[in-house]
């Protein structure tokens, strides 16, 4: 529970900066509405940005940074162990694996890819253990998409009416119908924990 505490410090420090509409998805979107309180097992928390929201970097204390890392922007407590992948290669191969003009390579192709791409393109964590995702999304038609995680979308109309979930101290964002939301991005079984549940 640390280590959760951690993170919540971190985000509240985080929503401090942020200009604009966002949310927490994920894990701790999961975890406030179901067991009211985060998931223990849980290494990360997710936000989304909408629309114009920002980030003013300005905004942040010096005990934290950011790095653009692959799939999306980490925001990291600095002076914390920083983190290490188990696996440098099979970490950009999910990367390229995740990219939406891959969707539909077999494995063979993808390897081909990385293998042409790994070079330039491999970025070293700069990030500690202690850290958000932060991505940005634009509504597209009636819904809003993150690029990487295109069933993990939100109808416009569950973002409309932003919900505040209180937990210690803090006030954190959630979408709205979130019976619905949760059963879209975790499916029927969510109500059900399941710490070895993989996207």
């Amino acid at each position: 529970m640390e280590f959760q505490n951690e993170l919540l410090d971190l985000l509240n420090d985080l929503s401090k900066a942020i200009v604009g509409d966002w949310v927490v998805y994920g894990g701790l979107m999961l975890g406030l509405h179901r067991d009211g309180k985060p998931l223990h097992w849980d290494n990360d928390i997710d936000i989304l940005l909408f629309d114009d929201a920002y980030i003013d970097f300005n905004l942040l204390p010096e005990s934290v940074s950011h790095q653009k890392y692959y799939m999306n922007n980490k925001v990291y407590r600095k002076n914390k162990k920083i983190f290490k992948p188990k696996h440098d290669w099979i970490e950009y191969m999910s990367y390229i694996r995740m990219k939406p003009e891959n969707k539909g390579k077999n494995r063979c192709e993808i390897m081909r890819i990385a293998s042409n791409t790994y070079s330039n393109e491999y970025i070293k964590p700069e990030f500690t253990e202690v850290f958000i995702d932060v991505e940005t999304v634009k509504l597209d038609f009636d819904r809003y998409t993150p690029k990487y995680w295109d069933r993990c979308y939100f109808l416009q109309k569950e973002i409309n009416s932003i919900l505040y979930k209180e937990y210690n101290g803090m006030s954190i964002p959630l979408p709205n119908d979130l019976d619905t939301v949760c059963e879209r991005h975790y499916g029927t079984d969510w109500t059900t924990p399941n710490p070895k549940w993989k996207y």
